[in-house]
C-alpha cells in the first residue's frame, strides 16, 4: 500500500538542501474529516535542490476509491516541531498495471 511521494521543499525562500524530516497526514475530508491510517513521519529525507523523495505507507485500506486529503507537515532533522507545509492536498489513488 506504499506509494512514492515527490515534492518541493523551500527553505527561506530558497530551494531547501541537506535532510529533514517529514510528516504526513491522510484524511478523508478537508473539514471535519476523519484521520485514516497512522501518521507517517520518514526521518532524515534527503532533499537536494529542493526535491524531496520518500515512500509513505498509511496501511491497507487507505485509499478505497474514496477521495483523500494529504497533510505535509515538515523540520529540519533534529529541530524541533513541525512546520505544515501541505495542507489538505487531493490525494487520490490510481489504478496501475504491475
Amino acid at each position: 500500500t506504499a506509494f512514492t511521494y515527490q515534492g518541493q521543499l523551500r527553505d527561506a525562500g530558497q530551494p531547501a538542501n541537506g535532510s529533514y524530516d517529514l510528516r504526513a497526514i491522510l484524511y478523508t475530508a478537508d473539514v471535519g474529516g476523519s484521520q485514516v491510517g497512522p501518521i507517517v513521519t520518514q526521518p532524515a529525507v534527503s532533499v537536494a535542490n529542493g526535491v524531496c523523495t520518500t515512500d509513505l505507507d498509511f496501511g491497507p485500506g487507505a485509499f478505497n476509491g474514496d477521495p483523500r486529503l494529504l497533510e505535509l507537515a515538515v523540520r529540519r532533522t533534529g529541530a524541533a516541531g513541525f512546520t505544515l507545509k501541505a495542507s489538505n492536498r487531493v490525494c487520490q489513488a490510481i489504478s496501475c498495471a504491475s
